[in-house]
This record gives C-alpha cells, sequence and structure tokens, in this order.
C-alpha cells in the first residue's frame, strides 16, 4: 500500500478566528528573535478579497500532505492590511538557530470557523501560501540574534476544489423475504493471524449547510497508480489482484472510549484501501476507476487526479506498526500482544494537496448525522 502517512494525521490544523489576538503558542524562551516579511499575491483578479492564514511550523514537522505537524505559532493578517496586493508579517517571537516553515493560505470565502478543528484548512476559490523555509540566526555576542528580515511568501495557486468531506454509507444486510436492515460497517476479529475477513464499503461525499460551517462542492482527488509495465492498466503493487489506486490516503484509528472524538493511547492505525473497481461487479463503469480514467483520457502517472463524488473503500485484517520502513502486522497479531484493537475507529481521508476530512467529528456531535458515522472493530467470540 503507497504513500501511507501514520501518524496524527487525522488531527486537523487548529486555527483562530480573525479577532483573537497573536499569542506565541509554543513558548518561546529568551533569548529570540523574530521572522518579518511580506506576502504578496500574485492571481489573476489581484487583491486578497479575504484574510491570510500564516501558520510557523518547525521543519522537522511538517504540516499534510509531507507530515501531520499543527502550528506552534500563527498570524491573522487581515484584508485591510493589503495594499496593492501586498501585507506586512511578524512572527515577533520566534526560537534562535531554529528551522521555521511557514504556510498557509488566504481565505478568500472566509468559511473556516476557529473553534472547529476540522474546518481551519483552506477550501475551493481560496489560494494557497507557498511554503517557505526560514533559519533563524543563532546567538551571537551580547546576546544578539540576528533577525531573518525581508521573507516573501507568494500567493499565486488557487484551491481547486473542496475537501474530501464525506459521510460513511451504511451497508444492507438482508433481514427478510423482502427487507433489509442498514449496518454501519464493521470488522469482526478472527481468531488467528490472517483470519480476519477484509470488510468493503463505499464512501459518499456529502453536502451541507449549518451556522457554523457550509460544504458545498466536496470531492475525493483519486489518483490510480503508475503503468509501469505498459499494459494499459496501472500496476498491481500492493497485490490485492486490482489496479493500484495511490491517492487518497485513507487511514482508521481507535477512539478513547471514554472520549470518542480523541484518539485512543496507544494508537491503532490501520489502512484503508481505495479500490480501483467493485470487486463484486468489476465492469461495471461507474465504479470502475480505470475505465472511467480511459474513458476521460487521463494518463496513468500516478500525478493526475479524478475528482470523484464517491469511492469504495477495503479495510483488510492489519495494523500499521512501523512507518520507516512501512509494515503491516495482522491485527490478531497485535491484539494478542495486549494491545487492545477492538472499539470504535475516526476514518481520515486526505487528498494529494493535504486537505482531509475525518468522521466522526465535532459536527456529528452537535447533530449533523453524517458526520458522527464510525467504523468498529468487534470481537464475538
Amino acid at each position: 500500500m503507497k504513500h501511507i502517512r501514520v501518524a496524527a494525521l487525522a488531527a486537523a490544523l487548529l486555527l483562530v478566528a480573525c479577532e483573537v489576538p497573536v499569542f506565541p503558542t509554543d513558548q518561546t524562551p529568551d533569548p529570540s528573535t523574530r521572522i518579518e516579511g511580506t506576502i504578496e499575491v500574485a492571481v489573476s483578479n489581484g487583491l486578497p478579497l479575504g484574510p491570510a492564514v500564516l501558520s510557523r511550523y518547525d521543519c522537522d514537522n511538517p504540516p499534510p500532505p509531507v507530515g501531520s505537524g499543527r502550528p506552534v505559532d500563527f498570524l491573522i493578517v487581515a484584508q485591510e492590511d493589503f495594499w496593492q496586493g501586498s501585507a506586512p508579517f511578524v512572527f515577533p517571537s520566534v526560537p534562535a538557530d531554529t528551522c521555521a516553515l511557514l504556510a498557509g493560505f488566504i481565505d478568500r470565502d472566509r468559511d473556516f470557523h476557529y473553534g472547529l478543528t476540522i474546518t481551519g484548512q483552506a477550501t475551493a476559490g481560496d489560494v494557497w501560501l507557498d511554503p517557505v523555509v526560514v533559519q533563524t540566526g543563532a546567538l551571537g555576542v551580547d546576546d544578539w540574534i540576528e533577525p531573518s528580515v525581508d521573507v516573501r511568501i507568494r500567493a499565486e495557486r488557487l484551491v481547486e476544489y473542496d475537501r474530501p468531506v464525506f459521510g460513511i454509507r451504511p451497508w444492507q444486510v438482508p433481514i427478510g423475504d423482502d427487507d433489509v436492515m442498514e449496518v454501519m460497517p464493521f470488522m469482526e476479529l478472527g481468531a488467528g493471524p490472517g483470519t480476519t475477513p477484509t470488510v468493503f464499503f463505499a464512501l459518499d461525499t456529502t453536502t451541507f449547510t449549518t451556522d457554523l460551517v457550509e460544504v458545498a462542492s466536496p470531492a475525493f482527488s483519486v489518483v490510480l497508480g503508475t503503468d509501469e509495465d505498459g499494459d494499459g492498466m496501472p500496476d498491481d503493487d500492493n497485490g490485492d489482484t486490482v489496479p493500484d489506486v495511490d491517492e487518497p490516503t485513507v487511514l482508521l484509528t481507535r477512539l478513547d472510549p471514554d472520549d470518542p472524538l480523541t484518539e485512543a493511547d496507544p494508537p491503532v492505525v490501520l489502512p484503508g484501501v481505495v479500490m480501483s473497481l467493485d470487486p463484486t461487479d468489476p465492469m461495471n463503469p461507474e465504479t470502475n476507476l480505470v475505465l472511467q480514467a480511459l474513458g476521460a483520457g487521463l494518463p496513468l502517472d500516478g500525478v493526475t487526479p479524478m475528482q470523484l463524488p464517491s469511492m469504495i473503500l477495503a479495510v483488510p485484517g492489519l495494523v500499521v506498526t512501523s512507518i520507516d520502513p512501512l509494515l503491516l502486522t495482522p491485527i490478531e497479531s497485535v491484539a494478542a500482544t495486549g494491545v487492545e484493537v477492538t472499539g470504535q475507529y475516526r476514518l481520515m481521508v486526505m487528498n494529494p494537496n493535504g486537505q482531509l476530512w475525518y468522521v466522526p467529528n465535532e459536527l456529528g456531535s452537535l447533530g449533523l448525522e453524517s458526520q458522527a458515522g464510525v467504523f468498529e472493530v468487534v470481537d464475538l467470540e
């Protein structure tokens, strides 16, 4: 399974409202220095038309899609601070001799909510701030640290599509001659290594409008694998007998049974595999992603995405037990070590550009039913 990025990826970036004053959040020790510069907007219609959300990360802990880092500090640059497409910024208290990664976006549609971690990210119509790496100066004589000045951050890449906002589609279990019962997906733990069956189910993008957040055009950005052997089909590098899908990244993380919106400690992470076709109906044009890509003339280059409203997911009975190198261990073997693997899991989907969504989230606890669904691992013995 390629491109699995494991850590706290389900934790979306925690941003704050424009009205909140700026305070360093990483308890910067004295002496410290500053990073200052200019945000420059270079898109076709010029003016920023919204505030800029600029975050400072540790270079060793970058944000999605490269890593899973959260900001150690942030700035909100108001729209009124821009003049002819540019505005100054200052991080006033930064540790000496450290590597900082500055990144963010211009929130043109003003659609993130500071109190909900799931909404603090760029959406369709916003403008990415190109990441910039800054190395701060070392402590010199007389406790002087040379400040980092004239840092330029460009805003020139429009966010083309919205986050992969989704709901879990219940599957139907026959309970009579004509009746069915809708059941949320679950995995039944097997008795020995390799006996837990793979679970298949679907995710559907979902739109909604609430007082807190509006989602109008979500999409899964699906990237098929490369055709290295030249047979006209994406290669099957993960050995599941169907052509590979490289993106989006899908992970399921066990939740704390006492706090259903918090990940359990120690973490238990299951990989999700996006299926390029429905294993029960391989040639169905509505679910066969290879046929859709070939029909649209898309190259099988491992880069070019398709924007899709739904996708089929497979969850094998495996646990991610190592990131580098990637190691997947049978879930039964992990359970045998005393680690609790049963319970509810949060499902996270991350598009190639780093936009992500997970279910369940805070919106589910506020009454939005589609955002409250869970995947569950059960032991019926």
